[in-house]
């Protein structure tokens, strides 16, 4: 995978003096956002334009709480509630008297391919929903 840069075009010192005055409930409730808002945009949807599965089964594909160590922190894709996904698409070993589950591989080629377009996206656009934010909260 190349290196991924990130360039600021915006002042970060000014971002940094107003988001130090935030309270950490407002802070951690601001990056909450944005990163669920990044993730259902990039991740979720995609999958869910791509994959060829049910209704029922894009369902399970959403965005949930990804650490209850860090509040900002999201996860997105497929849910414990469409396990069975993890085995069709990453496959199963040869099993006596049952076969073998071959491979999809779709999932990881299309989540790799949202890396550049969230941090792009993040240096580039989220500065507004940034300060959008700070207003809303002072």
């Amino acid at each position: 995978m190349s290196e991924i840069k990130v360039e600021w075009n915006r002042n970060v010192d000014n971002l940094i003096k107003a988001m130090d005055e935030l309270s950490r409930k407002d802070y951690e409730k601001i990056m909450r956002t944005i990163h669920q808002t990044l993730a259902k945009k990039h991740i979720v949807d995609r999958l869910k334009q791509s994959l060829p599965y049910s209704a029922r089964s894009k369902k399970g594909i959403r965005v949930t709480s990804g650490s209850r160590y860090d509040k900002t922190a999201v996860a997105a894709g497929p849910t414990s509630d469409v396990y069975w996904l993890r085995f069709v698409e990453g496959g199963t070993k040869e099993r006596r008297g049952r076969g073998s589950i071959t491979p999809q591989n779709r999932i990881g080629p299309i989540l790799d391919a949202q890396i550049e377009p969230i941090v792009e996206e993040w240096s580039e656009d989220i500065w507004d929903v940034i300060e959008a934010s700070l207003k809303m909260i002072k």
